[in-house]
C-alpha cells in the first residue's frame, strides 16, 4: 500500500509547484507512488511500527511516545515519485563511497557517508522530509 494516494499527489504537486505530474496518466502515477513507497520502506528507521503486523513502515511510535506525521511521510512518496519518474527510474547515487575494513576474522562494511540511507533513494527532498525518522549511518559488523 503506497504512503500517498493519487488525489493527495495531485494536490500536493498542485500547491507547491508546476511539474510533471499532471501529464502522467493515472496507472503511472500508482506504480510511480507504489515504487516510492518499497524504496521508502527499504531504509532504516528509529522508534517501531505502530501495529507490529502493518505492512509498512509507517506509521511508526517514538521512544517519546510520539507518532510519525503521516502528511510528511505522504509528501516524501510524492517527492521520491516524481524524482523516479523525472529520473528514468535510474538511480545515480546507489552504490557509492562503500568502506570495507577485515581484520583478521572480523569485518565491518558500510557506507562512508554519515547517513548511508540517502543513497537509496532518488530524490533530495523526500530524504529531507523523512530526516527527522532516519536511523544515521550506521555500520555492520560480521563475525
Amino acid at each position: 500500500m503506497s504512503y500517498a494516494t493519487i488525489e493527495f499527489a495531485d494536490k500536493y504537486f498542485k500547491s507547491q509547484y508546476g511539474s510533471s505530474w499532471e501529464k502522467i496518466e493515472p496507472e503511472v502515477k500508482q506504480q510511480l507512488l507504489d515504487n516510492a513507497t518499497l524504496n521508502i520502506d527499504s531504509l532504516e528507521f528509529i522508534g517501531k511500527k505502530l501495529n507490529p503486523v502493518q505492512e509498512n513502515e509507517f506509521p511508526r511510535r517514538f521512544i517519546d511516545l510520539s507518532v510519525s506525521d503521516d502528511r510528511r511521510v505522504a509528501a516524501a512518496c510524492c517527492e521520491e515519485a516524481i524524482s523516479i519518474f523525472e529520473n528514468d527510474g535510474i538511480n545515480t547515487q546507489v552504490g557509492t563511497d562503500f568502506i570495507d575494513f577485515k581484520l583478521g576474522d572480523i569485518s565491518i562494511s558500510g557506507a562512508s557517508d554519515k547517513n548511508d540511507n540517502k543513497l537509496l533513494l532518488f530524490g533530495g527532498k523526500a530524504e529531507k522530509l523523512l530526516k527527522p525518522y532516519l536511523k544515521s549511518g550506521s555500520f555492520k559488523v560480521v563475525l
